[in-house]
C-alpha cells in the first residue's frame, strides 16, 4: 500500500466499531430452544486479552496488574493502526469472528447449538458494522475467508489462476514418483 493511500480499514477505528470489536456491544439476546439465552456480541476480550492479541500479531502490548494501562478501546485502536501498516486487518478481523475465539461464551452447546448461534451472531455483528459504515458509502464484506473493506454498490474481482490442462503424466512426476523414490523398502 503506497504511503499516501488511505486504506478503506481506518473506518474501523471509529469508536462504536472498536465497541463492537472489543466485545463491549450487545444486539439483544439469542433463544436456544430450551431457554437459554446468550448475548449477541463478539466474546468480551479484556486488556490482557487484548494484550495477548496483540503480541500474537507482532505488536507487543504489555498490560500491568495494578498499574497505568491503556483502555481497552485503546489497545483495539492501536492494534488496528498496526495491523493496518502491515496488511493484516483481514487476519485481525478473522481472529476477532473465528469460531475458537467463541469457545468460553458457545462451551457447553451441542455441535448444532455451536452451528446455528456462531453464524447468528456472526451475521448479526457484521450487519451492525455494516450498518455504522453504510453512511460513509462502505461495507465490510467477507469473500472466502478474507475480510475486504470495499465501497458500496461495487463488485469484487475474485482472481484465480487459470489452469490449462491437468496433465496425469506431470502430476506424476511432480507429487508421486518422488514420493516413491524416497520411501522405497529397503531389502536387507
Amino acid at each position: 500500500m503506497k504511503n499516501k493511500e488511505k486504506s478503506l480499514f481506518e473506518l474501523l477505528r471509529s469508536k462504536d466499531i472498536i465497541a463492537i470489536l472489543d466485545g463491549d456491544t450487545d444486539f439483544g439476546e439469542y433463544n436456544f430452544k430450551d431457554g437459554r439465552t446468550i448475548k449477541i456480541a463478539l466474546p468480551y476480550q479484556s486488556g490482557p486479552d487484548l494484550c495477548g492479541i496483540s503480541t500474537l500479531f507482532g505488536y507487543p502490548m504489555i498490560y500491568s496488574w495494578g498499574g497505568v494501562n491503556l483502555s481497552r478501546w485503546q489497545y483495539v485502536d492501536n492494534l488496528i493502526d498496526y495491523c493496518i501498516k502491515q496488511d493484516r486487518c483481514s487476519d485481525l478481523l478473522s481472529y476477532f469472528f473465528g469460531k475458537s475465539n467463541f469457545s468460553r461464551v458457545l462451551n457447553g452447546l451441542s455441535p448444532d447449538e455451536i452451528k446455528e448461534s456462531y453464524k447468528m451472531i456472526t451475521e448479526t455483528v457484521l450487519k451492525q458494522i455494516n450498518g455504522l459504515l453504510y453512511f460513509g458509502g462502505n461495507e465490510l464484506c467477507i469473500i472466502g475467508s478474507q475480510f475486504i473493506m470495499k465501497p458500496l454498490n461495487t463488485n469484487v474481482e475474485v482472481v484465480a489462476p487459470q489452469i490449462k490442462t491437468i496433465d496425469r503424466e506431470r502430476l506424476y512426476q511432480k507429487y508421486v514418483h518422488p514420493f516413491n523414490a524416497r520411501y522405497r523398502p529397503r531389502k536387507f
